[in-house]
């Protein structure tokens, strides 16, 4: 079964989508990709609250839930391989989050297995889905022994 990256946003420019393609090509089990509408309400906390319920709605069954999160645990690139291998190892589906311009509600979180956190930095949200996919396939190839990765 495919890993699942739930994204709340709008629609990604091309070069976006090109870069997914790139790396989910390269990904055993590749990685479908779902665009969740952001939710209009102008509160904050509603707004978060809305989306969390659509994401709920998408997570595939028995899912091993990552939310990218700010507030995340930061890896490099061998300790991130290292903590896929052991999510992989779960044997569930794996589900990658990514929520809104507001982030995620405390319900995705506290529902999440695992909090990843990809830079102290504030990215926008299309430059982290490639960012991830790349990750995703970092961390494959470094458990594969390829040598895409040198130290």
């Amino acid at each position: 079964m495919n890993h699942q990256l739930l994204c709340v946003g709008h629609k990604a420019p091309d070069w976006v989508n090109q870069g997914i393609e790139q790396y989910t090509k390269r990904l055993r089990p590749g990685l479908v990709t779902q665009l969740l509408a952001p939710s209009k309400h102008s509160d904050s906390d509603r707004r978060k609250a809305d989306e969390a319920r659509l994401i709920e709605s998408k997570l595939p069954k028995g899912a091993w839930v990552i939310a990218l999160d700010e507030r995340g645990r930061q890896f490099s690139s061998r300790e991130l391989s290292q903590a896929y291998a052991k999510w992989v190892g779960q044997g569930q589906p794996l589900a990658f989050v990514i929520g809104g311009a507001d982030g995620l509600h405390d319900d995705i979180r506290s529902r999440a297995n695992a909090l990843w956190g990809l830079s102290q930095l504030t990215l926008p949200h299309a430059l982290v889905r490639v960012f991830m996919a790349e990750s995703l396939y970092r961390s494959q190839a470094l458990l594969a022994g390829h040598p895409y990765h040198r130290d």
